[in-house]
């Protein structure tokens, strides 16, 4: 092996090592890209549950007001219904 081939073989492992080091901090900056994605995701994941959890409570207070507001409705009804019953028996009363 003459010296000149003996200088390329250097200089290519030169590269090769030089290569490999910019390969290197390519993974590291993923590397920390991917742990930022997944930091950001388990924040999503916790916006999602407690939106979900909000949703929930709006729903059951939702559905409890329409039953408070049926039963409103059905005693008032009833007071109605009393109501022209009353006005009734007053006027026979009258006559």
């Amino acid at each position: 092996m003459g010296p000149c081939q003996v200088e390329r073989l250097r200089q290519a492992l030169v590269l090769a090592e030089e290569e490999l080091e910019r390969l290197r901090r390519a993974l590291k900056v993923a590397e920390s890209q991917v742990s930022e994605d997944e930091d950001a995701l388990r924040r999503l994941r916790v916006q999602l549950w407690t939106a979900e959890e909000q949703l929930r409570t709006i729903q059951a207070a939702l559905k409890q007001e329409q039953l408070d507001r049926r039963q409103v409705e059905a005693r008032v009804g009833q007071i109605c219904a009393q109501t022209e019953q009353d006005t009734l028996d007053v006027r026979r009363l009258q006559v």
